[in-house]
Order: structure tokens, then sequence, then C-alpha cells
């Protein structure tokens, strides 16, 4: 009780520890923000395998401009346990992702269990993980309003076992994923591996297909670039892979705006 809490990281040290925030009993009023002091960089780097941080069974958490390295068999964030296998505690709903950079684990964003709605991943840096991006892949309920935005994306599966860029994954015909906003992103994928893909909705990596896993309120604006034999842009409630952006708006009817040109940056990792 009490209003908005903040825990705000006033140093520019490394943390070699994981951050748990499980069963917290937040609410609308009282919300919890976790993040760095303004001209401040922490790093949050347990160097086991554990995770960065851990978010399951609370509601109304924000995470703002940390940098999450170092979970070798984890996830830079993992909402909702371990996918698969759990445990999964209960729903985290109006989670906020702001201004992260996440390199270096397993996944950057894992998003399993129970999940949750109304999630927002936003001005994000997600580079040179082992495998996705941002995985989402509910184990225990469906998921409604979640929004990825001005993100950048680029050279994640580097171990090459998966995708790269951002797949929402279906578990079983009894749940989805539904009022999904992504746009404004930048994806670049295949620098690292072939079988790269930029956006994954709705089928498993065993081929098995949902149809209705996936809808959208908005996919739109984003700059899907993908590069390399092999890799292709996206893939929507189906087993085909659309290689080219041209195919994949024909095929998807989303990302009418969305470019495919080569991002440019002028520093690797910021």
């Amino acid at each position: 009780s009490g209003g908005a809490q903040y825990v705000e990281i006033r140093s520019s040290n490394t943390y070699t520890e994981s951050v748990s925030i499980v069963s917290i009993a937040t609410t609308a009023a009282n919300t919890l923000t976790l993040r760095a002091q303004a001209g401040q960089t922490p790093i949050i780097n347990p160097a086991t395998t554990t995770s960065c941080i851990n978010i399951d069974a609370t509601s109304y958490v924000t995470l703002q401009n940390l940098t999450l390295t170092g979970s070798t068999t984890h996830y830079g964030i993992m909402i909702g346990g371990l996918p698969g296998t759990g445990p999964w505690v209960g729903t985290s709903n109006n989670l906020t992702i702001s201004g992260c950079k996440i390199y270096n684990n397993t996944h950057g964003i894992s998003i399993s269990g129970f999940a949750g709605n109304n999630m927002l991943i936003e001005n994000c840096l997600i580079y040179s993980n082992k495998n996705d991006a941002i995985r989402c892949s509910p184990a225990q309920a469906s998921m409604t309003g979640m929004q990825i935005i001005n993100n950048t994306i680029y050279n994640n599966n580097v171990s090459g076992g998966s995708y790269g860029g951002i797949a929402i994954f279906a578990t079983s015909t009894a749940y989805s994923v539904t009022t999904t906003i992504i746009k404004n992103n930048i994806i670049q994928v295949g620098l690292s591996a072939s079988g790269d893909a930029c956006l994954i909705f709705g089928s498993t990596t065993t081929g098995a297909v949902f149809p209705t896993y996936v809808s959208f309120t908005t996919c739109n604006y984003n700059d899907l670039y993908e590069t390399g034999a092999g890799n292709w842009t996206g893939r929507l409630n189906t087993s085909t892979n659309e290689f080219t952006l041209a195919n994949w708006k024909a095929a998807s009817s989303v990302d009418a705006n969305s470019i495919a040109s080569l991002p440019i940056f002028v520093t690797a990792g910021t």
C-alpha cells in the first residue's frame, strides 16, 4: 500500500545477481517500478543459470533503463516461469519494459505460463542473444493487449537453434494472443545463422499450426530486414515461410507500410 513504489539503482556498477519479482501484491494504485537513476547505466549479470529478472504472479510492474546480460541458459527477462516446464505461479498483467538493453542471454524476453494481459515492450535494444529476441508462448491462459513498439532487434539466434526475431507460438488450441500491436520496430536477422525470421506468429517449432492463434490490431511501420540464404521475413498462422517482404505482406495482410532496408548502426550495441 501507499501508492507507486520505486526501486532505483543509483550507480553504474555490475550487479552479479538475479532479481525475482514474484507474488507481490501490487495494484493499479500501488505499482512497482525498478529503474536506473537518470545518468546511470547499471548492469544486472547473474553469471549463472538463472534469469536476470524473473516476474511471475505480479502485475503493474515497470522495468526501465536497465542492462540485462549474462544469463547463459535462461533469459534476460522471464515472465511467467520456464517455457514448457514452469513452475507457473500466476498471471502478471500490465507490465512495461522500457528502454532496456538486453544481450548475451539465451532469449532476450520470454513470456510463458499464465503470462498476462496488457504488456508493453518499448524502446529496447535486444541483440546477440542465443535464440529469439522476444518469445511469447503462453502455456496456461490466453493473452490480449501485447504491444511491441519502437524496439531495435538485431543479430539474435547466434546459436542457430531458433529464429532470432519476435516469435509468438501456439502451445495449445485452447490459448490465443489477440489485439496485438507490433509497430515501428527495426528487426534484422540472418547475421549469425540460417533459418532466421523476423516475425513468427501462430505455429510451433514442431510444425503444429493453430490458425486463429494470433490476431492484430496493428502490425505495421516496421523495418523487417533479413539477409543470407535460408532466412525469411515471416509466418502467420501457417506453416508457409514468406521469404520476402512482398510475399509476407500479401500472405499476412499486415505490414502494408513496412520496409526491408538494411539498418546502418553508428556503433554496435548502443
